[in-house]
């Protein structure tokens, strides 16, 4: 087990982007009005509303693309908005267990920031790599440092 810590990120491009949700899947990159996401991601979202999770992706069917990379160690790369209600509570652990099964043994790259139920969306983001258990097992212990900007907590 190697010691790995979420560090300051810089914020996804959200142009476009629906925040109407618990877990918010955001997409690699923006082309135009479309969002790319890796293939990986195909299954995500569905896999998080069977455990009960509010999730779903950032576009719509309708502007979303997908992208694959072939290879033995390709790096995985996954960015959630977080609402600011499940923050600290259990279901960031559902959404750590389902990371675990889908993505256990292989190397991620976690981009994690809060967004609210009105569209605010946190200034800081957090990032980390490494094997993806390592990444989750920060993520269990991760705490934001402070409210959202204006304290929203909808």
């Amino acid at each position: 087990m190697h010691d790995v810590e979420f560090q300051p990120a810089d914020p996804p491009d959200l142009t476009d982007a629906r925040l109407d949700h618990a877990v918010v899947i955001l997409p690699q990159r923006m082309e135009g009005e479309e969002g790319v996401y890796r293939d990986e991601q195909l299954t995500l979202a569905k896999e998080l509303r069977g455990e009960g999770v509010d999730a779903d992706y950032a576009q719509d069917a309708d502007h979303r693309l997908w992208h694959g990379l072939k290879g033995g160690d390709v790096l995985i790369q996954v960015t959630l908005g977080l609402g600011t209600s499940i923050v600290g509570s259990a279901v960031v652990g559902v959404v750590a267990a389902v990371l675990r099964r889908k993505f256990g043994g292989r190397r991620l790259h976690l981009k994690v920031g809060r967004i609210s139920a009105s569209g605010a969306v946190d200034a800081q983001w957090f990032e980390a790599e490494g094997d993806a258990d390592d990444v989750l097992n920060a993520l269990d212990r991760f705490q934001f440092p402070e409210q959202l900007d204006g304290g929203d907590e909808s």
